[in-house]
């Protein structure tokens, strides 16, 4: 199921006094005052999560409140799983926010807020899959090819996953002269369990009792409750985010809150809408994903030519005609892989 994971809007908010949390002011060279910025509050959650707000008028002077964060993660101190109705989810989020500031809000106010009558500029979306492993897991992410989009990936190691971030193609490819501008949607798959820093799960899950250093869960807070369990819920889970920027929601018509109910659908149809609007430009190498247990196990003679076959290089330009004769049979033998053949993508 698709979830909500990040939010930057501005709703309307009958704040007493401006939310003081400081400015920072700049000088010129001559000594004369620059620009004048109010700094944002951060406002603290469940198990220290927080978002940021800031106060204050409209183009039509009326009183509103900026904010951005993570609302799940805010309401119960992570973001493994969540939901994908915005305007619940966002609604609870501003009421704990009030809460907080010692404001009651109007039902004028609230009226806004559950109706979704506010504005926002960035709208985060993921989900979650099983894998099977967290091998699978990491071979799935370095096995990701998108043609018709930019593809880059960042890290990765025999330890760790690689992210994969996605974009669409630069206009400045085609037009060199042409003004940068910021993409319109940011793609993210990675292994969720390797962003939160979560060591391999022990072989036996009685040994996870005797784990007694905290260090173990990552970034998973201590006191949450039934940590063990859920650093083996997300083991073996991919998560698939897109960010979704100003210009993109304002295009599509997604920059008021209201716009992401849709009557008659289930709650999180939108989301799951954008995420799979995705991932159908994304492709991904057949039968990685199922022998990625054995392509770990593979010796370590068998690893370079396997990533260099799985790149699309040739291999003759490598190896002797013997050398790939043996590595062929071998991966055969292994894999029932034959490295002669193009890699296939689904």
């Amino acid at each position: 199921m698709a979830m909500i994971d990040w939010i930057t809007g501005t709703i309307p908010f009958e704040w007493h006094e401006p939310i003081n949390a400081g400015r920072i002011e700049t000088f010129h060279a001559d000594g004369s005052m620059g620009v004048t910025k109010e700094k944002w509050l951060q406002v603290d959650g469940e198990l220290g999560a927080k978002v940021q707000i800031l106060s204050s008028r409209n183009k039509e002077g009326a009183k509103v409140l900026h904010f951005s964060g993570n609302p799940s993660k805010f309401l119960q101190g992570h973001n493994l799983f969540g939901i994908g109705d915005l305007i619940p989810l966002n609604t609870a989020c501003f009421c704990k926010i009030a809460d907080s500031l010692g404001h009651k809000p109007s039902s004028r106010e609230y009226h806004s807020w559950t109706q979704g009558d506010y504005s926002l500029s960035r709208v985060d979306v993921n989900a979650m899959y099983s894998c099977g492993s967290r091998a699978a897991v990491r071979e799935l992410c370095h096995t990701i090819v998108a043609p018709r989009l930019e593809l880059r990936r960042v890290g990765g190691g025999i330890d760790c996953c690689t992210t994969v971030y996605l974009q669409e193609r630069s206009r400045r490819r085609r037009n060199p002269h042409a003004r940068k501008q910021a993409p319109r949607w940011v793609g993210r798959i990675y292994g969720k369990a390797d962003e939160l820093g979560i060591r391999n799960l022990p072989r036996n899950p009685d040994d996870w009792e005797a784990l007694k250093d905290k260090s173990w869960g990552g970034d998973l807070p201590q006191d949450i409750i039934f940590r063990d369990k859920l650093c083996a819920w997300v083991d073996d889970k991919v998560r698939v985010e897109r960010q979704l920027n100003r210009k993109f929601l304002h295009e599509h018509g997604l920059n008021r809150a209201s716009a992401w109910r849709v009557p008659g659908q289930p709650q999180d149809y939108q989301a799951q809408l954008l995420l799979d609007d995705m991932l159908l430009k994304v492709r991904i190498f057949k039968g990685a994903i199922l022998d990625a247990d054995l392509v770990a196990s593979l010796p370590q003679k068998l690893l370079a030519p396997f990533l260099l076959w799985r790149k699309g290089e040739d291999l003759r330009q490598f190896y002797s005609s013997a050398t790939i004769k043996r590595y062929r049979n071998q991966f055969l033998d292994l894999l029932n892989l034959d490295i002669l053949e193009k890699p296939n993508y689904e």
